[in-house]
């Protein structure tokens, strides 16, 4: 009789744990993701972000006089030399290069060459061929 008593609990336990697990599928299955609310599965299309490509108008530069300066060997050497840049940081040189004086006038002016300057020099026939 005890074996028939442990086989009856055995198929009640069964029992219950069978609906447990019925229960728990439907509620995951049916009750749990809300049928009101607006929800996509994974099978909708991502949403990415595209932009076109940066243009030439896009980009805006600057004055670039400092840094192409900064890129000569004139520069280099000035950095480099002790008497430069104790002249440097020299509060009246500072002040003076603050506030540089005009250019005169007569600097603005653009005068014709000389004609000595502007020779013209005979154009070279090429290839040049000696019989």
């Amino acid at each position: 009789m005890a074996s028939m008593t442990s086989n009856t609990n055995r198929m009640a336990l069964a029992g219950v744990a069978l609906v447990l697990v019925a229960g728990g599928a439907y509620y995951f299955g049916r009750v749990y993701p809300p049928r009101d609310a607006p929800t996509s599965g994974t099978i909708a299309p991502a949403d990415r972000y595209r932009s076109s490509q940066i243009q030439n108008s896009d980009v805006a530069l600057g004055d670039n006089s400092v840094p192409m300066l900064m890129q000569t060997d004139a520069f280099e050497l000035m950095i480099k030399n002790p008497s430069f840049r104790a002249l440097a940081s020299d509060p009246g040189f500072m002040a003076l290069a603050q506030n540089p004086a005009p250019s005169p006038p007569w600097r603005t002016i653009r005068r014709p060459s000389p004609p000595w300057r502007t020779i013209r020099r005979p154009s070279r026939q090429w290839p040049i061929s000696r019989r």
